[in-house]
């Protein structure tokens, strides 16, 4: 009977440990994405260029980076008449952005995970950098200003 109290103590003993490490490992990923959404520029284009909480019609998912984060999974991103839609939501939720398309300027060529990409300031003095696939940009909106 009492390796039984015994066992159960140190099994309550391991379960409140393993919780207290998932909620440190939750408070730490929260921490994170604020620092990636601060460091990318993120924060202050969601000031800007508030985008709507209902996605467009046709949105796709891939490879982004903004500023110097490099999002690879999760953002969601897709053409409208006013600008272009892009959302990050996984472990961390960004809020959804619509960049109009007049604010994208000084387009460079570059590379994204090793493939050829392009490069677009963001706002007037610009505030941050946004680089996507080339073919994605063609895709998005052809006739955007090509890297020279």
């Amino acid at each position: 009977m009492k390796g039984i109290a015994l066992f159960g103590g140190i099994a309550l003993l391991v379960l409140a440990a393993m919780a207290g490490l998932v909620f440190l490992v939750i408070i730490l990923a929260r921490m994170m994405g604020g620092i990636f959404r601060r460091a990318s520029g993120w924060e202050v284009l969601a000031r800007q260029f508030p985008g709507p909480e209902q996605a467009p019609a046709e949105t796709r998912t891939g490879a982004v980076k903004v500023g110097s984060v490099y999002f690879r999974y999760g953002p969601r991103f897709g053409p409208t008449p006013q600008g272009l839609y892009l959302v990050y939501k996984s472990v961390y939720s960004y809020p959804s952005l619509l960049i109009p398309w007049n604010a994208l300027y000084n387009p460079k060529k570059t590379l994204l995970f090793w493939r050829a990409a392009r490069s677009y300031e963001i706002g007037r003095p610009a505030v941050t950098t946004l680089t996507l696939w080339e073919e994605v940009w063609k895709g998005l909106k052809p006739d955007l200003p090509a890297a020279g």
